[in-house]
Parts: C-alpha cells; sequence; structure tokens
C-alpha cells in the first residue's frame, strides 16, 4: 500500500516468529522446514480472513481477494541461489498461483551483500580451501562446495 494511503492503520498483518535456532543459523541451512510451515500459516491465515471479511460485509464466497505481501526477513545463504531450491520454487509457485480467497501475492526477501566477498570464492582444480572459526562460537556452521553447473541433472 502506498505509506501515504489514509487507510493504512486498517490493513491487517499477520506474524510468524521463527524458532531461535532457526535464526542461530545465519546460513539458512536449517530454516527451509520453518519457512515452509510459516509460508503455509501465513498464505492461510490470508485466505481467512478474506473469507471473514466477505461474510461479515454480506460478500459472496470468493469476492474479497486482497493483496498479500509476505516479507521474509532472514537472509538465506546457503544453496545455489539459483531458483532451484526447494523453498525458491514454493515461493514461485505461490506468487504465480491464483489461487482461490488470494489477491496478488508478493514475497519481499532482504538484499545485501552478506559478506560475499568472504562467503563466495572459486577454487582451482587441486586447490586448498580454508575454513577458520573463532573457537568460542557455538553457531551451527556449514560449508558447500559446488561444482560446475551440469548441463542436465545426474543419473
Amino acid at each position: 500500500m502506498d505509506p501515504g494511503d489514509p487507510d493504512a492503520r486498517r490493513h491487517p498483518l499477520i506474524g510468524v516468529a521463527l524458532a531461535a535456532a532457526v535464526i542461530a543459523d545465519s546460513a539458512g541451512t536449517s530454516a527451509e522446514p520453518a519457512i515452509t510451515a510459516a509460508l503455509g500459516f501465513v498464505v492461510t491465515r490470508a485466505r481467512m480472513l478474506n473469507r471473514r471479511i466477505a461474510a461479515v460485509h454480506g460478500l459472496p464466497p470468493g469476492s474479497v481477494r486482497l493483496p498479500l505481501v509476505i516479507n521474509l526477513s532472514l537472509g538465506l545463504t546457503a544453496g545455489p541461489r539459483d531458483g532451484s531450491t526447494r523453498i525458491e520454487r514454493l515461493m514461485d509457485a505461490i506468487c504465480d498461483r491464483k489461487a482461490a480467497d488470494l489477491g496478488p501475492v508478493h514475497i519481499v526477501l532482504p538484499t545485501g551483500n552478506h559478506r560475499a566477498a568472504r562467503m563466495r570464492a572459486s577454487l582451482a582444480p587441486g586447490g586448498h580451501l580454508g575454513w577458520q572459526m573463532p573457537p568460542c562460537d557455538t553457531t551451527p556452521t556449514v560449508i558447500e562446495a559446488w561444482g560446475p553447473p551440469a548441463s542436465r541433472p545426474p543419473a
């Protein structure tokens, strides 16, 4: 909605808090189940809200289809980040689907460099990869090694 919209205070907000363990994993390697459940919760609640608004105002079922904006403020740095992961495909499906009781759906993702220069590297054949972890850091730490893109999925 436009920030100057006089009805801005009347727009509902649906919130989901992710578990502390999910937030502690800054790469997001363990976030997929929690984010999947959160997306399902928000979409379900938005549909219920649209049906309730229609019922309260005596409108036909399916006639209220408010737009839905999902703000996913957890920056995921794990994975290929090319649209091929299950969570990315789920978000695309939610946004592309013309579902009953929902208006247009948009998902807002965080942007930023996530210290990209320190998180991405190219390794020459036969090269070595170093991995430094502070000794007192109990944050879940994951390393991913990706080969060159394949022309087709492996058999």
